[in-house]
């Protein structure tokens, strides 16, 4: 599904904020009044350069069986993975100690597991590494590299599926500061590679923007803000077939003597691999 006017999407803003407003009104009373659970939780904030385009967007996810799990920020060289359970109790807590130079990269919730993933520069590369939590103890696994790059490419990133079973990781391919293609591997919940990957990009000219995302099933959408900024492309690659399936949409142009262009972009894809 695309839509492709800015006012259709504050128009639909508009009306989920006034459903939860009128039912926070309709509520309103006693459930204002009273504290229904708390816990003690200790958090050290983050510092971020750009607090719009944070790696990490959600630290709290929810666990299908109940509860949730949180990544804590401990201190500057350790994070931890919590888990409680829907009273509130929490169940088990696991370090992440985090090496110099070393990040969170990506953070998922399966049915069985948590997933998080790490970035390094060492100076001689970029290193991708990724562990599993078990949900029912929050055993850790060891760090397994997914991916690496040369320390003066592009930032290395990765994309999680909806249900947390599926993981994407890329880095770019460059000349001259202009990509040129993504080289990719898509793994399983339990790191195992089921796939690598090159998208290419030659024929978008020197302007345009990308990311990738990938569905339960391990297909990849690899969205494009292209044509002088002007023009929405989604392409879809299956594991299972050579086929790619691309659809696109202008939303920018000349109107009225003004040229219109996409200033910026969010894509989400929905566990029924609908991308919005």
């Amino acid at each position: 599904s695309v839509h492709s006017t800015p006012d259709f999407v504050r128009f639909t803003f508009h009306l989920v904020s006034g459903l939860v407003i009128s039912g926070w009104l309709l509520g309103a009373g006693p459930a204002l009044a009273h504290k229904v659970k708390s816990a003690a939780f200790s958090y050290a904030p983050e510092k971020s350069d750009d607090r719009y385009n944070q790696r990490i967007s959600r630290k709290t996810l929810p666990v299908a069986s109940g509860g949730f799990v949180v990544l804590s920020h401990k201190s500057a060289a350790e994070y931890a993975v919590e888990r409680y359970d829907a009273e509130l109790k929490r169940l088990w807590s696991t370090a992440l100690p985090l090496a110099a130079g070393e990040t969170i990269d990506g953070f998922a919730c399966s049915a069985s597991q948590v997933t998080v993933v790490t970035h390094q520069n060492t100076g001689a590369a970029q290193r991708l590494s990724a562990c599993t939590l078990d949900l029912g103890t929050g055993q850790k696994t060891p760090a397994k590299k997914i991916l690496e790059a040369s320390p003066r490419d592009r930032r290395p990133s990765t994309a999680f599926s909806p249900d947390g079973t599926k993981l994407v990781a890329w880095r770019y391919l460059t000349r001259n500061e202009q990509i040129k293609a993504i080289s990719a591997s898509i793994y399983d919940e339990k790191l195992l590679k089921l796939k690598d990957r090159t998208y290419d990009f030659h024929d978008q000219g020197g302007f345009f923007s990308t990311t990738i995302h990938v569905g339960n099933d391990g297909a990849q959408f690899v969205t494009l803000v292209g044509d002088e900024m002007k023009k929405l492309t989604v392409r879809r690659y299956r594991n299972d077939a050579p086929e790619v399936k691309v659809m696109s949409v202008s939303v920018g142009g000349t109107f009225g003597g003004k040229a219109v262009n996409v200033f910026d972009s969010r894509f989400s894809l929905q566990p029924t691999n609908v991308l919005y």
